[in-house]
């Protein structure tokens, strides 16, 4: 086989399940499992990928609960406390990914309340410390 240009995406406006399974290529598969297959051997536009979103979309396919919402950053460094025990802000998106927590329920409602420490927008133009520009837009590296 050969390495797709345009790899398929099984869930393109969505996140794949962690928890379904579905039947694909005739035995039953987690969708975690048949979305990395068509993702390292179908490319977006071909005939299987296409009939696999559309089989699969309402299986495999749902709306996950993110801690942050769409155009803001999750911190990967912060930690809060959740289920009892103080973690990454990106493990709470860990856990709601591994539950199939639905952005419409109400324990993701809760959590956006809860951890909005967690989320922050990218700056325009972003600080950098370890680099700066040089003559000819050279970098220079700092240790």
């Amino acid at each position: 086989f050969t390495i797709p240009l345009n790899p398929c995406d099984l869930c393109p406006e969505n996140d794949v399940s962690f928890v379904a399974n579905a039947q694909w290529d005739g035995k039953m598969m987690s969708c975690a499992d048949i979305s990395q297959k068509l993702r390292t051997r179908e490319e977006a536009d071909g005939g299987v990928c296409l009939d696999a979103q559309s089989q699969l979309r309402d299986t495999c396919c749902f709306d996950q609960c993110h801690v942050c919402g769409t155009n803001v950053e999750t911190d990967a460094a912060l930690t809060v406390y959740h289920n009892g025990k103080t973690t990454l802000c990106t493990d709470v998106d860990q856990y709601f990914y591994e539950q199939g927590i639905h952005t419409e329920s109400e324990e993701c409602s809760n959590a956006k309340g809860s951890f909005s420490e967690c989320c922050y927008t990218l700056p325009d133009k972003p600080c950098n410390l370890c680099k700066r520009s040089g003559e000819g837009n050279n970098w220079d590296y700092f240790d």
